[in-house]
């Protein structure tokens, strides 16, 4: 009996001359352009018509054929597998490699796949040794999952070199440069957000999480209890766990942060007031650092400050995230010691501290021996 013709989407059924009865549906396409079929088997039509539903339901589900083209397993790897266990923002980074991947090797079959196709990733991105180097670690992750998986022999991606680079050199800020851009923050909106950067080192996430409820004017305190990031998407943000465990931290204020703190919590509660039904505030909380509406400041825009504020001190061009080192930098000079500074920046061990401010450690081996001196001469 010839199967009996539905939509692709909604496969056959028809039964075998044995009395069997089979469903059938287009799974893929071969490397030649032919049709790839799953067929389902029942002993009556019903059964048959719902075994073919489910197989096919799973098929919608994301789940690949046996040799997909790289692009299919990617895109499977990176939504069904990635996604779950990444934060938005580093999710996003792996979407913008597996395009880089596809352009390139998206139609190459999975088990055909050879470091030679690899290499020749390599040259087409034709990027810095960076770039090169993310894509092809999240391609050799997506790989692994597929040879843990069955679905290929070897992870190819193994077998060839990545790209070396130079480990990126810390360049904090001067003790003068960072005064100057706290003088020019201070006539600005948000004041204090810059002086919890360079004095706190807090990440840029941490400081924009930061709600009234997580700062203790009374005790000069500031906890980190969760961190605002970037939305899969794109388009907005969402205030969830910050980096690590150790990222939660509760912090003494210097007492200049302290006191700008105060100003900066009666500032906005004018401004509140002025703007009334205008200030709609943020139904994930009372931030601390705020647009003129009460909702929260997001990463573009606070970091479009953060260059303005370097143009008017006349400060050469920094990331954002310097400033964390120079708050790190300025504490370990001052004599603090690498364990708190480890905690304050809330850094997973100690050695990740010493090890990311290594460039520290002459001038305070110098100052250790002068120490010595004092106290043996």
């Amino acid at each position: 009996m010839s199967p009996k013709k539905r939509d692709d989407g909604d496969g056959s059924i028809f039964r075998r001359k044995d009395g069997k009865w089979v469903g059938q549906f287009t799974s893929g396409w071969t490397a030649t352009g032919r049709r790839r079929y799953k067929t389902v088997t029942g002993r009556t039509r019903t059964d048959a018509k719902n075994k073919l539903k489910t197989a096919i339901a799973a098929g919608q589900d994301g789940l690949v054929a046996d040799n997909p083209y790289l692009h299919e397993w990617l895109d499977y790897w990176l939504k069904h597998i990635a996604k779950p266990n990444l934060e938005p923002g580093t999710w996003n980074a792996y979407r913008s490699q597996v395009n880089n991947i596809n352009d390139t090797l998206g139609r190459v079959r999975l088990e055909d796949l050879r470091p030679e196709h690899i290499e020749k990733l390599h040259r087409n991105l034709d990027r810095a040794p960076a770039t090169v180097l993310k894509a092809h670690r999240v391609l050799s992750r997506a790989l692994k999952v597929a040879e843990q998986r069955g679905k290929i022999s070897r992870n190819p991606a193994t077998l060839v070199d990545a790209p070396t680079i130079r480990q990126y050199e810390v360049t904090p800020l001067t003790a003068d440069d960072a005064r100057a851009i706290l003088r020019i923050a201070e006539g600005r909106r948000n004041a204090p957000r810059w002086t919890v950067a360079l004095s706190l080192g807090l990440r840029q996430g941490e400081a924009l999480g930061l709600r009234w409820e997580d700062i203790d004017l009374d005790a000069g305190t500031l906890t980190v209890r969760h961190a605002l990031k970037r939305s899969f998407d794109g388009t907005g943000s969402v205030l969830g766990e910050p980096k690590t465990k150790r990222s939660k931290r509760t912090i003494l204020m210097p007492r200049s942060l302290q006191q700008a703190m105060r100003r900066h919590r009666t500032a906005q509660g004018q401004e509140r007031l002025r703007y009334g039904p205008g200030w709609t505030g943020d139904p994930r909380g009372d931030f601390v650092f705020t647009t003129p509406k009460g909702t929260a400041v997001s990463h573009q825009p606070d970091y479009a400050e953060w260059k303005k504020i370097l143009d008017l001190a006349g400060v050469p061009s920094a990331r954002l995230h310097d400033a964390r080192h120079t708050a790190a930098t300025l504490m370990m000079v001052q004599g603090v010691p690498p364990r708190v500074v480890m905690e304050i920046l809330g850094h997973s061990t100690i050695q990740l501290t010493m090890n990311t401010y290594s460039h520290v450690v002459p001038e305070l081996s110098e100052a250790a021996a002068e120490a010595m001196d004092r106290a043996l001469g």
